[in-house]
């Protein structure tokens, strides 16, 4: 399965169906390959075409491949529709564990968040999450993210915990697509 920008396996859930959870936003297309040792890749795609969604957020994308020869793609499963969602960055790095606005994150980009922490103490672990408002609704501890490339280091599973090198202030930016999780010192 390729999207627009990177490719995801597919993995096999049983019955000759294949699929993966992935993040679309309205401009994305997606078809599914399957390549063959010494054989060219075969693309399948909705109605011979790209496939598309309609709402930005997670999607489970499917194959039906219990006919090998002709597998079809399966109408995209909406996971999560972060369509209109304030997001949210609660912990000690934002100043509380609350949803107050000070906690709320400025859109970038419809899948990118960011903020700007005030003064960190160098040395002294900031944890926090990322949610879609309030406890339980799309939140994301450090289990469910990853280090965008270049990003300070940061650990957890739970919370989210990074430990500023140097005293300042800090931009965290959160892609709610990726998962992805970039924390610069400013």
């Amino acid at each position: 399965m390729a999207g627009t920008k990177r490719g995801t396996e597919a993995a096999y859930a049983g019955k000759g169906i294949y699929s993966a959870t992935v993040g679309l936003d309205t401009t994305s297309l997606y078809k599914f390959t399957t390549v063959k040792k010494d054989e060219d890749a075969s693309w399948y795609g909705c109605n011979g075409d790209n496939c598309s969604v309609s709402k930005l957020g997670m999607y489970k994308l499917s194959l039906d491949a219990t006919v090998p020869e002709t597998p079809v793609v399966l109408d995209a499963e909406l996971q999560d529709d972060y369509t209109d969602v304030s997001w949210y960055i609660p912990g000690d790095i934002s100043g509380g564990w609350d949803h107050k606005d000070g906690r709320k994150m400025t859109s970038v980009t419809a899948n990118q968040f960011s903020f700007t922490t005030t003064a960190l103490e160098a040395g002294k672990v900031q944890g926090f999450k990322f949610t879609g408002g309030d406890w339980g609704k799309f939140e994301h501890a450090g289990s469910d993210v990853v280090a965008a490339e270049g990003s300070l280091a940061f650990s957890g599973s739970n919370n989210i915990e990074f430990t500023p090198a140097e005293a300042g202030t800090y931009q965290v930016s959160f892609n709610i697509l990726t998962k992805e999780v970039d924390i610069q010192k400013k």
